[in-house]
């Protein structure tokens, strides 16, 4: 798990004599860098999830530190720090008000330590933390995508907690961005976000990036505690985009994180499908039959059989057969319901229906119905 700000700060007071001296409730803020930042000017430059520290060298008096804090906060930092001595004296009363009232850690530093002295400890533990957390995740890496290597990890994970008789689950979050795709900053900065939601769960549960999706994988979690964390992280992502969530099944030991992977992956899927925010692996119906399916191209074959003739059809003549037959299909066949969908006369649902029969050579018998929605889902899936 990513360093907290409090867990950076144990034992500051011994060692520094550094104090908290407002904003209590923001310290379970995940940290992810410090700064030492004198110009308030180029607050604008952090990238979230900072502590930053300052000595005012570059002020006059303390009417600026109001401002500057409020700065801090809008770009993301997690707290500030200030060197009391002679550019600061004291801390004003109403910063101590603002940042107890938005949350916001506020913590002295006596000029008699040198902040290169904390700074360079606080850097180190974030790094040795950062260490920790990738060793742990391409432990978890290996086991699902290359299960036969393993057993060299093993020590890893027991040593972090996840031990090999532990129940796992696999869930993906995927967020489908408003405006354009995520870099890897932006991947990792959503990273932290989800951490930070993930500490106030007290949830036993890895968390890192694997290809477009963050991976958490969870150990002895309750079925209602994950869906309850799913909503408080889709919160906290909603504004990036539309958020998805694929949750695999319950099953004990590393040798099993392979197939939960591909389970989540698929109830992934489904979601962005079926416009849905959480699916569990085991609420996918059907496509928990056509994601078993290993080889991609039976499922193409199968589909191009069924549609093939109406998907040229559609595009040779800028018809519409394919969104017809379907909203036929799904309304139980019913011309009145598929006409008022279409805002279209039900006789022209007639008409469209018997030239679909004669493309696909079928008169939409009960068994032909369900190859034809079966070859549907298998178009959405692929």
């Amino acid at each position: 798990m990513a360093l907290t700000l409090s867990q950076l700060c144990v034992n500051v007071e011994k060692t520094y004599q550094m104090k908290l001296v407002a904003g209590e409730d923001g310290m379970d803020n995940v940290v992810r860098w410090v700064h030492i930042i004198e110009d308030v000017e180029v607050s604008h430059f952090i990238n979230g999830q900072e502590l930053v520290f300052t000595t005012g060298i570059a002020q006059c008096g303390v009417n600026w530190l109001l401002p500057y804090a409020e700065q801090l906060l809008s770009h993301g930092a997690v707290g500030l720090v200030i060197n009391l001595g002679p550019y600061i004296e004291k801390v004003p009363p109403q910063l101590i008000v603002w940042c107890n009232s938005h949350a916001f850690p506020l913590l002295v530093l006596p000029w008699s330590v040198h902040i290169i002295d904390v700074t360079y400890d606080f850097c180190h533990r974030i790094i040795q933390s950062e260490k920790h957390e990738r060793s742990i995740a391409s432990a978890f890496s290996t086991w699902i995508f290359n299960p036969e290597k393993g057993e060299s990890y093993t020590g890893i994970l027991q040593r972090a907690g996840f031990p090999d008789d532990g129940r796992y689950q696999v869930m993906l979050l995927y967020l489908r961005e408003k405006e354009h795709e995520f870099t890897d900053l932006e991947w990792e900065q959503l990273q932290f976000r989800v951490y930070r939601a993930l500490h106030k769960s007290h949830l036993s549960v890895c968390i890192f990036r694997l290809e477009q999706s963050i991976c958490l994988i969870g150990q002895n979690v309750r079925s209602e505690q994950l869906t309850q964390y799913v909503a408080q992280v889709a919160q906290v992502l909603s504004e990036r985009g539309d958020v998805y969530c694929g949750i695999s099944e319950e099953q004990i030991g590393y040798v099993s994180l392979s197939a939960l992977y591909l389970q989540a992956k698929a109830a992934g899927a489904v979601c962005r499908i079926r416009k849905k925010q959480v699916l569990g692996y085991s609420d996918l119906g059907i496509y928990r039959l056509l994601f078993g399916v290993k080889d991609r191209r039976i499922l193409e074959q199968f589909m191009e059989s069924v549609l093939g003739a109406l998907i040229q059809y559609d595009a040779r003549n800028h018809t519409d057969y394919l969104d017809v037959l379907r909203r036929y299909l799904l309304t139980e066949c019913s011309i009145q319901q598929t006409a008022e969908q279409m805002q279209v006369h039900r006789n022209t649902i007639n008409y469209k229906l018997r030239q679909i029969r004669e493309i696909l050579q079928t008169d939409l018998n009960q068994e032909a119905r369900v190859k034809i929605y079966l070859a549907y889902l298998i178009r959405d899936m692929l």
